[in-house]
């Protein structure tokens, strides 16, 4: 894995990405924002993912969200605004905010990014972390959150600020897949290759919840999370001879690794 990591991107100049140019042409997620003016449900935050970065779960208010999201919540009942995310399964609450229609994620114009150094340098955090080689995985840890921030248009003051807080800067001995992976979370947001890191790291992120409302048959039986998506029923009706056996909860090639 590192072999390939040395001759991956090197900047984020070598991206991969999609990019959108005019009306005709508009980046997804800034649909999703006019859906959301217009009374259609869709662009909600996940509680979550804003708890890792208003400083609620970390001593340390990450800028990047800013980008992510508006900044139109009034938070408990005041007229200040803030940032307050909705639990999973809820729907629309009195207090949410929704995806920033004119920033990194979700302008008219902005590229779908694809594959990016950020993603890159976290993949490698892990990679040396788990080989045991935690200096490199120091170095590439805070490289990624670097470069993201340098993506998303963060200052270099507010981007230096963050990298020099007790939070994130906690040296290469105390370095946890739990802080790379919170980083590569954050890094990947609107990515759905994050639904991947979060069953391989067991769903292992601070104050995560399963969806609220879900069927209670899945909560009868004892599994809290899915883990694989079940083959749609036409394949099932009509192929099942090639069709596995699988469960919601079943384990993918990565449990065993």
């Amino acid at each position: 894995m590192l072999g390939a990591v040395d001759n991956a991107i090197q900047s984020n100049a070598g991206d991969l990405q999609m990019d959108y140019a005019d009306d005709d042409d508009r980046n997804p997620w800034h649909r999703v924002y006019l859906d959301q003016e217009g009374g259609i449900l869709g662009g909600i935050l996940s509680e979550q993912l804003v708890k890792e970065m208003d400083s609620t779960l970390y001593d340390v208010f990450d800028p990047r969200l800013e980008a992510a999201i508006t900044d139109s919540a009034n938070i408990d009942g005041t007229d200040e605004p803030g940032y307050a995310g909705v639990r999973n399964g809820l729907g629309i609450q009195d207090t949410y905010n929704h995806i920033e229609a004119s920033g990194y994620y979700a302008a008219e114009n902005a590229p779908i990014h694809w594959i990016t150094y950020a993603e890159v340098k976290f993949i490698e955090a892990e990679a040396a972390l788990r080989a045991g080689d935690r200096s490199r995985a120091y170095d590439a840890y805070l490289e990624g959150i670097r470069a993201h921030m340098d993506n998303v248009g963060v200052s270099a003051d507010r981007r230096d600020d963050y990298l020099d807080a007790d939070e994130v800067a906690v040296g290469e001995d105390n370095l946890t897949l739990d802080l790379v992976f919170k980083e590569k979370n954050v890094a990947l947001f609107l990515n759905p290759e994050s639904w991947v890191d979060h069953r391989r790291h067991d769903y292992n992120y601070p104050d995560f919840q399963p969806p609220a409302n879900q069927n209670p048959l899945f909560d009868s039986s004892g599994v809290s999370y899915i883990r694989r998506v079940l083959y749609p029923l036409s394949e099932l009706e009509r192929n099942r001879q090639n069709a596995p056996d699988v469960s919601l909860d079943g384990r993918l090639w990565w449990d065993d690794a």
